[in-house]
């Protein structure tokens, strides 16, 4: 990747200095990672052996970073149809200068040729758009030491990452239960808990509620075994019950096996869901109203 030149003025952003100690410092070592587009790939295993090749954070560690700065704004992070994950940072351009290949005829500098994906847009600007509803709405207040006073009543607005390792692996445990599995056969693979992980991250910033981010991962996995097709009573008598591929693929699967098929659910439902399906099926129609 091209070297690096880091903006002096990392010294005084605002939203950086929200962050504790620990995190504003991991954020040098991070920026190293993207290249002249602000992407980088966000697997957790390489993050590691590229950022922290002679210390002892972990792959947890790791993921508490990355999540920390999703929630504070700053990273973006995407899986895609090849599930890999890769990551964009969002004021890429404020924080860093890359030794150009070259100068076009208005004396602008050039970038490197593109070698990692494009952030899907579409996600990139509702990723964009929460975070500046949750910056209105859930306004921090700093004092010392960095530490943060958030007046916001829900108890939950921006969780511990460890939450969504616990949410994550909650889901898988339910998963192996209801379904049946030989957890010593169908085990908690990087893939599998990256995906979970990432699923529990989307839902919670619809929700802005832990209990509800895991009821909401629940239901994704009843609503599929209560699916007479996806449990074998199809012509090809096979069942299409993986975790990944048949109910948690990517973020529009996930919410459109949670409130599309709601039907499937017998008992009643909370208030709060049908107020977050009515929310779904609006975005859906707006979507569909753009793209005709």
């Amino acid at each position: 990747m091209p070297n690096r030149v880091i903006k002096d003025s990392i010294r005084s952003s605002k939203s950086l200095a929200k962050l504790p100690i620990y995190y504003q410092d991991q954020w040098p070592r991070w920026l190293l990672l993207a290249d002249d587009w602000g992407c980088f790939n966000a697997d957790p295993d390489v993050v590691k052996g590229a950022a922290y090749p002679k210390r002892r954070e972990n792959i947890k560690a790791v993921l508490k970073i990355r999540q920390v700065f999703c929630d504070a704004g700053k990273l973006f992070v995407w899986t895609d149809d090849k599930e890999r994950d890769w990551g964009f940072f969002v004021s890429w351009d404020g924080h860093q200068f890359c030794n150009a290949s070259g100068v076009d005829n208005e004396g602008k500098y050039t970038k490197h040729r593109r070698k990692t994906p494009e952030p899907p847009q579409e996600l990139l600007t509702q990723y964009l758009q929460r975070h500046r509803e949750n910056s209105d709405k859930f306004r921090q207040i700093t004092t010392p030491f960095n530490k943060v006073v958030n007046p916001n009543p829900n108890p939950n607005p921006n969780p511990n990452p460890t939450y969504m390792v616990e949410v994550a692996q909650a889901t898988f445990d339910y998963y192996i239960d209801l379904f049946n599995k030989n957890k010593s056969q169908y085990q908690y693979t990087n893939k599998r808990k990256n995906k979970l992980q990432q699923r529990a991250r989307e839902l919670h910033r619809i929700t802005q509620d832990i209990n509800k981010t895991k009821e909401l991962m629940f239901l994704a996995v009843k609503n599929r075994k209560a699916s007479n097709f996806h449990m074998g009573d199809n012509p090809q008598g096979k069942k299409y019950i993986d975790l990944v591929d048949h109910i948690f693929r990517s973020q529009e699967y996930a919410e459109q096996l949670i409130f599309e098929e709601k039907q499937k659910v017998t008992e009643k439902r909370s208030e709060w869901m049908d107020d977050l399906a009515k929310k779904y099926e609006d975005r859906i129609k707006r979507k569909i109203s753009e793209s005709s």
